[in-house]
Protein backbone atom coordinates (compact mmCIF):
# COMPACT_ATOMS: atom_id res chain seq x y z
CA UNK A 1 0.00 0.00 0.00
CA UNK A 2 1.33 3.43 -0.96
CA UNK A 3 1.85 5.46 2.25
CA UNK A 4 1.86 8.86 0.50
CA UNK A 5 -1.91 9.50 0.51
CA UNK A 6 -2.06 8.82 4.25
CA UNK A 7 1.01 10.99 4.85
CA UNK A 8 -0.53 13.82 2.81
CA UNK A 9 -3.88 13.44 4.58
CA UNK A 10 -2.26 13.62 8.01
CA UNK A 11 -0.03 16.55 7.04
CA UNK A 12 -3.03 18.52 5.75
CA UNK A 13 -5.03 17.82 8.90
CA UNK A 14 -2.07 18.85 11.05
CA UNK A 15 -1.64 22.09 9.09
CA UNK A 16 -5.34 22.90 9.16
CA UNK A 17 -6.10 21.71 12.68
CA UNK A 18 -3.01 22.91 14.50
CA UNK A 19 -1.89 25.79 12.33
CA UNK A 20 1.48 24.20 11.65
CA UNK A 21 3.84 25.17 8.88
CA UNK A 22 4.21 22.79 5.94
CA UNK A 23 7.60 21.69 7.26
CA UNK A 24 6.28 21.00 10.77
CA UNK A 25 3.22 19.14 9.53
CA UNK A 26 5.26 17.07 7.07
CA UNK A 27 7.83 16.17 9.75
CA UNK A 28 5.14 15.03 12.18
CA UNK A 29 3.27 13.10 9.48
CA UNK A 30 6.50 11.35 8.46
CA UNK A 31 7.28 10.48 12.09
CA UNK A 32 3.74 9.18 12.45
CA UNK A 33 4.23 7.00 9.39
CA UNK A 34 7.41 5.51 10.85
CA UNK A 35 5.56 4.84 14.09
CA UNK A 36 2.80 3.08 12.15
CA UNK A 37 5.27 0.84 10.31
CA UNK A 38 7.01 -0.17 13.53
CA UNK A 39 3.70 -0.62 15.35
CA UNK A 40 2.15 -2.81 12.67
CA UNK A 41 5.31 -4.93 12.37
CA UNK A 42 5.17 -5.64 16.11
CA UNK A 43 1.41 -6.25 15.89
CA UNK A 44 2.04 -8.92 13.25
CA UNK A 45 4.59 -10.56 15.55
CA UNK A 46 2.10 -10.44 18.44
CA UNK A 47 -0.61 -11.97 16.25
CA UNK A 48 1.77 -14.77 15.25
CA UNK A 49 2.53 -15.48 18.90
CA UNK A 50 -1.19 -15.58 19.70
CA UNK A 51 -1.66 -18.19 16.97
CA UNK A 52 1.21 -20.22 18.40
CA UNK A 53 -0.35 -19.97 21.88
CA UNK A 54 -3.60 -21.30 20.49
CA UNK A 55 -1.91 -24.13 18.58
CA UNK A 56 -0.06 -25.25 21.70
CA UNK A 57 -3.08 -24.91 23.99
CA UNK A 58 -5.26 -26.90 21.59
CA UNK A 59 -2.60 -29.57 21.14
CA UNK A 60 -2.46 -33.01 22.74
CA UNK A 61 0.41 -32.29 25.15
CA UNK A 62 0.04 -32.38 28.91
CA UNK A 63 -0.60 -29.14 30.77
CA UNK A 64 2.99 -29.16 32.07
CA UNK A 65 4.38 -29.62 28.55
CA UNK A 66 2.12 -26.86 27.23
CA UNK A 67 3.44 -24.56 29.95
CA UNK A 68 7.03 -25.43 29.00
CA UNK A 69 6.34 -24.65 25.35
CA UNK A 70 4.46 -21.44 26.06
CA UNK A 71 6.85 -19.96 28.64
CA UNK A 72 9.45 -18.58 26.15
CA UNK A 73 6.69 -17.42 23.80
CA UNK A 74 4.97 -15.63 26.65
CA UNK A 75 8.21 -13.79 27.44
CA UNK A 76 8.45 -12.70 23.79
CA UNK A 77 4.81 -11.61 23.83
CA UNK A 78 5.27 -9.53 26.98
CA UNK A 79 8.45 -7.98 25.59
CA UNK A 80 6.68 -7.00 22.35
CA UNK A 81 3.84 -5.41 24.31
CA UNK A 82 6.36 -3.41 26.38
CA UNK A 83 8.07 -2.34 23.16
CA UNK A 84 4.70 -1.17 21.81
CA UNK A 85 4.10 0.98 24.89
CA UNK A 86 7.64 2.38 24.87
CA UNK A 87 7.40 3.18 21.16
CA UNK A 88 4.06 4.94 21.66
CA UNK A 89 5.50 7.08 24.46
CA UNK A 90 8.57 7.98 22.37
CA UNK A 91 6.34 8.83 19.40
CA UNK A 92 4.07 11.04 21.50
CA UNK A 93 7.06 12.77 23.10
CA UNK A 94 8.64 13.32 19.67
CA UNK A 95 5.59 14.93 18.11
CA UNK A 96 4.70 17.05 21.15
CA UNK A 97 8.23 18.41 21.50
CA UNK A 98 7.79 21.14 18.89
CA UNK A 99 4.23 22.10 19.76
CA UNK A 100 2.85 24.76 22.07
CA UNK A 101 0.55 23.60 24.89
CA UNK A 102 -2.49 24.82 22.90
CA UNK A 103 -1.31 22.87 19.83
CA UNK A 104 -0.73 19.79 21.99
CA UNK A 105 -4.31 19.99 23.29
CA UNK A 106 -5.64 20.38 19.73
CA UNK A 107 -3.55 17.39 18.65
CA UNK A 108 -5.00 15.23 21.42
CA UNK A 109 -8.52 16.13 20.31
CA UNK A 110 -7.70 15.62 16.65
CA UNK A 111 -5.92 12.24 16.83
CA UNK A 112 -9.00 10.17 17.66
CA UNK A 113 -10.94 11.82 14.86
CA UNK A 114 -8.08 11.23 12.40
CA UNK A 115 -7.75 7.58 13.35
CA UNK A 116 -11.51 7.05 12.99
CA UNK A 117 -11.51 8.63 9.52
CA UNK A 118 -8.53 6.54 8.44
CA UNK A 119 -10.16 3.32 9.66
CA UNK A 120 -13.42 4.25 7.94
CA UNK A 121 -11.57 4.91 4.68
CA UNK A 122 -9.72 1.59 4.94
CA UNK A 123 -12.97 -0.29 5.60
CA UNK A 124 -14.62 1.44 2.66
CA UNK A 125 -11.70 0.57 0.41
CA UNK A 126 -11.79 -3.05 1.57
CA UNK A 127 -15.53 -3.25 0.83
CA UNK A 128 -15.00 -1.76 -2.64
CA UNK A 129 -12.46 -4.48 -3.37
CA UNK A 130 -14.92 -7.15 -2.28
CA UNK A 131 -17.62 -5.66 -4.49
CA UNK A 132 -20.04 -4.58 -1.76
Amino acid sequence: MDPRPLLQFRAKRLRDGLGLSNAQADAIAERWGRFDQEHFARQRQIATLRLRFNDILMGPESEDRKSELIKPLLAQFQDLRRQQEDARHRFEDDIRAGLSPAQQARLILMVDDLNKKILDALRERRQERRGF
